[in-house]
């Protein structure tokens, strides 16, 4: 394909960013090492702000310096990787603070500053004798055993809520870095043909030496 005057081309939306981001990874998965140069790929293609009238036409794009592609790429999983990590502190937070009785809960509060700052938010503050009995065997009453749980309560969702919110900000790092892989590939296909490119609702893409 020779160099063509590109036209006004619709942007991808997340769900298009998703579908090619997931089928150059497996293309490079499957070509298995080295930087490709050509890409082949079956899908609904807009060129230069004009789609082609057959669906899912088939088309080889050579010449092209993937690279970029390849680096975008590689930052986009780990950048996934960096989500599923987030994911798994939201599970260690519930597991640390999963204490059903009130003595386990009653020490868990007791050995943070969050624990002791919630704990005087929720009324708990037995004197020094008060709290020792508590910890050798005595039992509060109805009324401190509810604020007990209280605090408890409230430092583990806390704790939950702040691991909730590294998972955000792990997703929209790593929606930023999706985009980036489908703009690296939009400039490599620019660069080469002059015409900007989209493709949607891929069947195959396979790169090539």
């Amino acid at each position: 394909m020779g160099k063509v005057k590109t036209g006004t081309t619709s942007e991808y939306d997340a769900s298009d960013e998703v579908e090619l981001v997931d089928s150059l990874d497996e293309a490079e998965e499957t070509y298995g090492g080295g930087t490709p140069t050509r890409m082949g790929i079956t899908a609904d293609i807009e060129w230069a702000g004009t789609r082609n009238p057959r669906a899912n036409r088939s088309t080889t794009l050579d010449g092209l310096n993937l690279r970029p592609v390849l680096t975008a790429l590689a930052a986009y999983r780990a950048a996934v990787g960096r989500v599923a990590e987030a994911g798994r502190g939201i599970e260690r937070a519930e597991r640390a603070y999963g204490a059903k009785g009130w003595h386990a809960q009653l020490v868990a509060i007791e050995r943070t500053r969050a624990g002791r700052a919630a704990a005087d938010r929720a009324g708990l503050n037995p004197t020094r004798r008060t709290f020792e009995r508590w910890m050798s065997g005595g039992r509060p009453n109805a009324a401190n055993r509810a604020r007990i749980a209280e605090a408890y309560g409230s430092v583990r969702a806390e704790r939950v809520e702040r691991e909730r919110g590294a998972v955000g900000r792990a997703q929209s790092a790593a929606a930023s870095a999706r985009h980036a892989v489908a703009q690296a590939l939009s400039a490599a296909v620019s660069d080469r043909y002059g015409a900007e490119v989209r493709f949607r609702e891929i069947s195959n893409l396979t790169f090539h030496p």
